[in-house]
């Protein structure tokens, strides 16, 4: 027999798991099923055989395209014993009498096989409506989701995520939902469904008044009762006093807005609950606060009052006295009797619009026989006790405080009908603060450092700064209240009374002045803050007469246009400085100031303050040791230099300014009388400096002096010059030359060594030359044995 060729016979088993021949197949020919089953593929470490495999046709065991061209759909089943990645190659082979002929092809298909799903959507339960329930589904693979299956009519169920398996849930009406969680894992699914009951909350509603007056007592609230629910109340800004885990309680307001009701309601079955509040407004009570006298004379007729507020009504009530006229305004008079004793007053007042009412604190009244003078002298602390006249005073502090009067041109004060009590005098003036210079500041420095008695208005003028102690910060701001104008903490005049002198620092009495059933002769001592040594003499305008202290010119110095120069001012004869006040009028077009110093500058003592505005130039000095001074000597140095505008025919005078608080003190801080200063007037020159300014620019210093081994000269020039320093012994004989230069203007130091010369005073002298000028200074040195 003849047996066929079989071509082109080919499988799909991706697309429709088809068989196809294309050519005609002998009648007779059937396909059987061949396969090589899985080619790879393993299930943890199992492989799996094709003992798992088995295979089933749709159309019997066989399949048969006899005589023709077709197709023939196959089937294969196929199962593992778990999950993983397979390959199968299928081969259909062509059969005729039980002989296989050769075939035309084969197909491959790789296989996923997965674990299905299992939904455990975890328990139901119960929950009140204003809760959330929590879900605990437990997820095994893929994804999951929840839904809603069923629900009351028109509830809907919030998932907070329904694609997490342990989310939240909430609804917005009560009764049963069926929830579902439903997994996949992509080709296959499965779900759970659990039923969750929304039980309903309590629906309070608070009832009572809204609106009270404050401090109202056993105000009711409630809220529907319903059986077996239970009840918890709470209050703020006030009371509850009974009721409490009942429907309905009473209230004992508070003073203070607002008030707040509360009450949470519990379900009696599913203690389901639900709280509401109320907003009390607590209407004030109206506060009458009385005014009137609290001690009073007999036979008088008072007034009482309290505000008048519109559309309130007002009560009065009087003991000891009887009310003149009507009761019901918010003012009364009351004539009290005509023996001593004691009486109370007291207001109720009624709000007509809110029907509140509230009450005054009593007030205690006392009644006495009639009251006494206070009188007595106000005048300033200074050697003439000058009388401070029109000095407006009132009574402060006791039973008659607010009685005012003023003082007479003697200074005499009085105030009558002053009933007992502890008073103080407030004092308004209108004098002006002035008297204030270096030698307050020189005194006040004195003082502290070994206090002496004073009186007690003096101390207060002292301690400028209020810091309740008198020290060198107040000498300080006294100088610099001169100087610059500085304003003091404790303002500008002090009032005390006297005599009150102590030498206490800090002083510790009062200024009270006591009545007690007879009258008081009490003075006062005025005094501007500052005046430490009481040298003002008050007047109403500012005192701007002169003072006795003289400022001469000596001579000239000449100076060219923009020279700085040394200008002095001197005293004319011998005395002790302690603190000085100049008032300078410069003509600062001319010049300007650079510094001041205190004699020739060298020695810097003390406190020395200067400023300048405009033309004025203000010095203050002072010190606790005085400067002992002869005649012709440096008192200050005043470091100037000449502007633009000093040119031909110009001339710089300084001068003492019309103005009391020019003085110099002597070592006791008292004003030095008739004192004279003398200076010079700087006239123009082409050619520079001239001799005067020559000299008085040159000066020389020795240090130490007296010396054992060596001495410091130190000396200055004033301008650019030829410069000779000598020393001479007693005998006139020249020494040694220390200098012997040119030089330009400025400060310079020499040695000069003692250890070769013998014991004994040689003389020093400095011969300075210029163009047109020369001048020659001397000083003695002390060499001591070596």
């Amino acid at each position: 027999m003849t047996y066929p060729t079989i071509n082109n016979l080919h499988v799909d088993i991706l697309t429709n798991a088809l068989i196809t021949s294309d050519v005609a197949l002998p009648v007779g020919t059937v396909i059987d099923w061949d396969y090589n089953g899985v080619a790879s593929g393993t299930y943890g470490p199992t492989l799996v055989t094709l003992s798992s495999i088995y295979l089933s046709e749709i159309v019997g065991s066989q399949a048969s395209l006899q005589g023709h061209s077709g197709t023939d759909e196959w089937q294969i089943d196929i199962t593992v014993d778990g999950p993983a990645d397979y390959q199968i190659t299928v081969e259909p082979v062509a059969q005729l009498d039980g002989i296989d002929y050769p075939y035309g092809g084969s197909d491959v298909v790789d296989v996923q096989f997965i674990t299905e799903p299992t939904a455990n959507a975890g328990t139901g339960g119960e929950v009140c409506l204003d809760a959330s329930f929590q879900l605990a589904a437990v997820p095994s693979i893929g994804t999951g989701a929840w839904t809603q299956i069923s629900e009351p009519v028109g509830g809907v169920a919030t998932f907070v995520d329904p694609a997490l398996a342990t989310t939240t849930v909430s609804v917005d009406i009560e009764g049963s939902y069926v929830l579902r969680w439903t997994e996949s894992n992509g080709i296959c699914e499965d779900f759970a469904e659990i039923t969750v009951i929304y039980n309903p909350n309590p629906e309070p509603e608070i009832t009572g008044v809204l609106e009270v007056c404050a401090g109202s007592l056993g105000v009711g609230y409630s809220t529907p009762a319903v059986a077996g629910d239970q009840y918890l109340w709470n209050v703020s800004g006030g009371t509850i006093v009974s009721g409490q885990g009942t429907n309905a309680i009473t209230v004992d307001w508070f003073d203070i807005s607002p008030g707040i009701v509360t009450v949470t309601q519990y379900a009696a079955v599913t203690f389901c609950s639900t709280s509401t509040s109320e907003n009390v407004t607590l209407i004030a009570l109206p506060d009458p606060i009385i005014t009137g006298p609290e001690t009073v004379v007999i036979n008088s007729n008072e007034n009482y009052s309290t505000t008048d507020t519109p559309f309130h009504g007002y009560t009065w009530t009087v003991t000891g006295g009887v009310i003149s006229g009507l009761n019901n305004l918010s003012s009364i008079d009351v004539i009290w009797p005509g023996t001593p004793g004691t009486g109370t007053v007291s207001v109720t007042e009624l709000n007509l619009l809110s029907g509140c009412v509230g009450s005054s604190e009593t007030m205690d009244v006392t009644i006495t026989t009639g009251g006494v003078t206070i009188s007595g002298y106000f005048t300033y602390h200074n050697s003439a006790n000058t009388p401070l006249e029109g000095l407006s005073l009132m009574l402060m502090d006791g039973p008659s405080a607010g009685g005012t009067t003023t003082t007479d041109a003697t200074g005499y004060y009085e105030f009558t009908n002053v009933l007992d009590g502890t008073y103080t005098v407030d004092v308004v003036t209108t004098y002006p603060h002035q008297g204030i210079n270096s030698l307050d500041a020189g005194q006040v420095n004195f003082w502290w450092t070994g206090p002496a008695s004073i009186q007690r208005v003096r101390w207060n003028a002292g301690d400028v700064n209020a810091s309740n102690l008198i020290q060198a910060t107040d000498a300080g701001f006294i100088q610099g209240h001169f100087v610059f104008g500085t304003p003091f903490t404790r303002g500008e005049w002090t009032f005390w009374k006297q005599p009150d002198a102590s030498n206490l620092n800090p002083t510790t009495s009062t200024n009270d002045v006591v009545v007690s059933g007879t009258n008081v002769i009490q003075g006062f001592y005025g005094l501007c803050v500052g005046d430490f040594n009481g040298s003002n003499i008050p007047s109403t305008t500012k005192a701007m007469d002169a003072s006795d202290l003289l400022l001469t010119y000596a001579g000239t110095m000449e100076m060219g246009t923009d020279m700085e120069f040394e200008l002095p001012i001197k005293v004319t004869n011998s005395m002790q400085i302690a603190a000085l006040s100049l008032i300078l009028d410069i003509p600062s077009n001319l010049v300007s100031v650079e510094d001041v110093y205190i004699s020739d500058g060298n020695n810097q003592v003390g406190m020395l303050d200067f400023n300048v505005v405009g033309n004025e130039l203000r010095i203050g000095w002072n010190d606790i040791a005085a400067l002992d001074l002869t005649n012709d000597s440096r008192l200050l140095t005043l470091k100037l230099r000449t502007t633009e505008n000093f040119t031909s025919g110009e001339q710089i005078s300084i001068a003492l300014r019309p103005d009391p608080l020019n003085e110099l003190a002597d070592g006791q801080y008292k004003v030095i009388e008739n004192a004279v200063l003398s200076t010079y007037v700087v006239e123009y020159s082409a050619t520079g400096i001239g001799e005067i300014g020559l000299s008085e620019g040159t000066s020389m210093e020795a240090f130490p002096n007296p010396f054992n081994e060596y001495t410091t000269v130190n000396y200055s020039i004033p301008v650019d010059a030829d410069v000779i320093l000598e020393v001479y012994n007693t005998h006139g004989a020249l020494v040694e030359t220390l200098v012997d230069e040119m030089q330009s203007r400025g400060d310079y130091s020499v040695k000069f060594q003692g250890l070769r010369y013998r014991a004994g005073v040689y003389t020093v002298v400095i011969r300075v030359k210029t163009n047109n000028h020369a001048i020659t200074h001397t000083m003695k040195i002390v060499l001591n044995t070596n």
